[in-house]
C-alpha cells in the first residue's frame, strides 16, 4: 500500500496513547543499544520526516540520560539501557545556533540516527532521544515562548514538550500536492486579476471623459458623482494589480516545488478519476526520486516550500475572495432571476446562472459561489455535470439538498436536480482542488436558466424618468441627478441590468443614474437610495438621440430601448402618486433640493 500523509498520521495517530509511547520508547531502547552514544554529523542524512507533540512532562531522560551533556553528573541508566539524550547547543557550534522554534528542534534531532523523539525544555533547550520517561513533576505547564517564535511554546521551567518524530517517507507527495493545490490559486488570480485590471482601467477612462464633458457642461454634481467612479476605479486596479504581484510571487515557489518533484502540473489540470487526499492524486504525475529527500540539504528545502506554498495558499484564497468581492461590487452578475452574491460564477441576460467556466470548458478547482435567486423561481436545468462520489468534493446546493454527478442526483435520498420545481434561498456551488475531469471528459459544471418573469429586455420598464415625477413635458430629454449612492458605481452594464442591480439592493435602492455611450459600448450607473439634485438639459435639439419611448403619450414613459445619452430614473412603484419636484417648505420628504433647467446641451 502507498504510505501517504493520511496513512502515516493514522499509523502515527495510534501511537500517541501515553502508555503505548512508553511501551514503544522501551522498545525502541531494547532494539537500539548505544542510541546517542556515537559521535553523528547533524544536517547531513535525514531518518524522519514529520512530527507531532505528543506530551509536556518532567522527562526523565533529560535529568538522568544526558551522558555527555550538563547533566552527565546524574546520568543513571547507561547500565540498564546504555542510551543518552544528544542536546543540541552540545552539538552546534555557538555561531551556528539558531533561536529555538520547535522546527530547529526537529531539524537538528531528525538528523540524529536511533532518535525517535525531541523535547525542548526551559524555552531553548532542545534534545533528541529515542524514547522519553515521565517522572514525578509538579504542577508547572510547558508555557514558555520559544525565542524564534513567540507564538509557539518551548516547553517550561521544569517540563519539556515532547514530540514524536516518523518517517513516511512521503515527503516528494506532500511537496508535490501542495505545488498542485498553490497552482489552482495561482491560475484563479491570474485570471481574475486580469479581469479587474482590465475593468477599473476601462472605468477610469470613461469616468475621466464624463468628468470633462460635465465639467465644461456646468454640472457639479454629475461630474462629482464621475470622481467616485474614479475612486472606485483605482480602488480596483490597486486590488488588482496586488493580487497580480502576489500570483507572480506564488508562481516561484510552485515552479520549484513542481521541478523539484518533476511534476507536470498541465497534467495535473486535466487529471480524472482519482479520489482522496490531493497526495494520491499527484502520486503518477511526479518522480519521487528526482531529488534525494534523505539529504538534509533538500529534504528542509522541501519542508520550507511545502510551509510557504501552504501558506500562500491560504492568503490567496483571501486574495481571490476579497477580488472577487470588490469585482462583483464594480461589476454584479444579476439578472431577472439570480444575483451572485459572492464567488467567480457568471450570469447573462437570459435569466440564467452558471459556473465560471460553464461556456468555455470544464469548471475549475477551488471555486465558491452563493447565488441568490428570486423567491420561488421556476427553472430549467440547462447544464449539469459534477463530480459524483456522494457530493462530498464538488455539489451544488438548492434548497438545502446537495446534487453532483453528471445526472443531478442529490447526495441523500435519490432526489434529482431536474425534478425541483422551484427555488427558495440561497444556491451555493463548491469545489474542490483537483479532478474535475471524471472519466476522462471534461466537466461543464452547471447552468440553470429561469423561466417566465422579467428578462433582461424588460426589467427597466419599472423605471421612469425623474421627470416623470416631476413635470412631463421633459421626461425625454437628457437628465443627470444625484443622491446618496448606493454601492460602487457599476460599469459596463446594459441599462436593464443596471435596473436589475437596482431591484437587487431591495431595500436601498429607489433608482439610478445612467451614462451610457451607445449600444454594447462601455457606460456608467449609480444607484441611489434617494434624490438630491438634478439637470436636465434642454438645449440638445429635435436630433439629440431622444429616447424611444414605449408610446406616443408623454404620459406614459417607462424606457425599453438601451437610452443613447444620460438618463436618471426611479422606481415607479416607490414613487406613484407622488411628486419629486423641489419643495421650497421642506415638508416634502422624497423631494428633491434642487432641480436645474440647463437650457443647453450636456455635450
Amino acid at each position: 500500500m502507498t504510505i501517504t500523509p493520511k496513512v502515516c498520521f493514522r499509523k502515527v495517530q495510534l501511537s500517541h496513547h501515553k502508555h503505548a509511547l512508553n511501551q514503544l520508547g522501551n522498545v525502541m531502547q531494547k532494539r537500539n543499544p548505544g542510541a546517542g552514544l556515537q559521535e553523528t554529523a547533524p544536517f547531513e542524512r535525514v531518518y524522519k520526516d514529520g512530527n507531532m507533540m505528543v506530551s509536556c512532562i518532567k522527562d526523565n531522560m533529560f535529568y538522568h540520560g544526558d551522558k555527555f551533556g550538563d547533566h552527565k553528573h546524574a546520568y543513571e541508566i547507561g547500565s540498564s539501557k546504555n542510551v543518552s539524550i544528544v542536546h543540541y547547543a552540545a552539538v552546534v557550534p555557538k555561531e551556528d545556533q539558531t533561536e529555538m522554534t520547535p522546527t530547529v528542534c526537529f531539524d537538528f534531532c531528525r538528523t540524529m540516527p536511533e532518535m525517535v523523539y525531541f523535547g525542548i525544555q526551559n524555552g531553548r533547550e532542545c534534545y533528541c532521544e529515542p524514547f522519553f520517561e515521565a517522572m514525578a513533576g509538579d504542577s508547572s505547564e510547558c508555557d514558555l515562548n520559544c525565542p524564534g517564535d513567540a507564538s509557539q511554546m518551548c516547553g517550561g521551567k521544569t517540563k519539556s514538550s515532547i514530540y514524536e518524530m516518523h518517517g513516511c517517507n512521503d515527503s516528494p507527495l506532500v511537496l508535490a500536492a501542495a505545488a498542485a493545490e498553490a497552482h489552482t490559486f495561482w491560475l484563479q488570480l491570474d485570471e481574475l486579476a486580469g479581469k479587474a485590471e482590465s475593468a477599473a482601467n476601462g472605468k477610469q477612462e470613461l469616468a475621466v471623459n464624463f468628468q470633462e464633458k460635465f465639467g465644461q457642461a456646468g454640472d457639479p454634481d454629475a461630474s462629482n458623482l464621475m470622481q467616485t467612479a474614479k475612486v472606485a476605479a483605482g480602488e480596483l486596479l490597486h486590488a488588482a494589480e496586488a493580487a497580480a504581484s502576489f500570483a507572480e510571487k506564488l508562481a516561484g515557489p510552485v515552479k520549484e516545488a513542481a521541478a523539484m518533484v518533476a511534476l507536470d502540473l498541465s497534467s495535473f489540470e486535466k487529471k480524472a478519476d482519482d479520489r482522496g487526499p490531493l497526495e494520491s492524486v499527484v502520486a503518477d504525475l511526479i518522480n519521487p526520486e528526482k531529488s534525494d529527500f534523505t539529504t538534509f540539504a533538500v529534504a528542509k528545502k522541501g519542508d520550507d516550500l511545502v510551509a510557504e506554498l501552504k501558506k500562500s495558499a491560504k492568503e490567496a484564497k483571501k486574495v481571490v475572495a476579497d477580488l472577487q468581492a470588490l469585482f462583483l461590487d464594480n461589476e454584479p452578475m444579476v439578472n431577472s432571476a439570480f444575483w451572485v452574491k459572492e464567488g467567480p460564477c457568471i450570469t447573462d441576460d437570459k435569466g440564467c446562472v452558471m459556473s465560471s467556466n460553464a461556456a468555455e470548458g470544464p469548471y475549475r478547482n477551488n471555486e465558491y459561489c452563493t447565488i441568490a435567486a428570486t423567491p420561488g423561481t421556476k427553472f430549467s436545468v440547462e447544464t449539469f455535470a459534477l463530480e459524483p462520489y456522494s457530493c462530498r468534493y464538488d455539489g451544488l446546493i438548492v434548497n438545502g439538498k446537495t446534487y453532483c454527478g453528471e445526472d443531478g442526483q442529490e447526495s441523500y435520498g435519490g432526489g434529482n436536480i431536474h425534478d425541483i420545481t422551484s427555488i427558495s434561498g440561497d444556491v451555493h456551488f463548491y469545489t474542490d482542488s483537483c479532478c474535475n475531469n471524471w472519466g476522462g471528459g471534461s466537466l461543464a459544471g452547471f447552468k440553470l436558466c429561469a423561466e417566465g418573469g422579467f428578462t433582461d429586455s424588460t426589467r427597466g420598464n419599472q423605471y421612469y424618468p425623474v421627470m416623470y415625477f416631476v413635470d412631463k413635458e421633459f421626461t425625454d430629454v437628457p437628465m443627470t441627478c444625484s443622491g446618496t449612492v448606493v454601492g460602487k458605481p457599476i460599469y459596463y452594464k446594459t441599462y436593464h441590468l443596471c435596473a436589475e442591480a437596482c431591484d437587487t439592493a431591495v431595500h436601498d435602492c429607489v433608482g439610478f443614474a445612467y451614462y451610457p455611450t451607445g449600444p454594447n459600448k462601455p457606460n456608467l450607473c449609480f444607484l441611489f437610495s434617494d434624490f438630491k439634485t438634478g439637470q436636465y438639459y434642454t438645449g440638445c435639439g429635435s436630433n439629440a438621440g431622444f429616447l424611444q419611448k414605449h408610446n406616443t403619450t408623454k404620459q406614459d414613459q417607462p424606457l425599453e430601448k438601451e437610452p443613447t445619452h444620460p438618463v436618471c430614473v426611479a422606481k415607479l412603484s416607490k414613487f406613484v402618486g407622488t411628486t419629486l419636484k423641489p419643495n421650497p417648505s421642506g415638508k416634502c420628504e422624497q423631494c428633491m433640493t434642487k432641480l436645474t433647467n440647463a437650457e443647453r446641451c450636456w455635450e
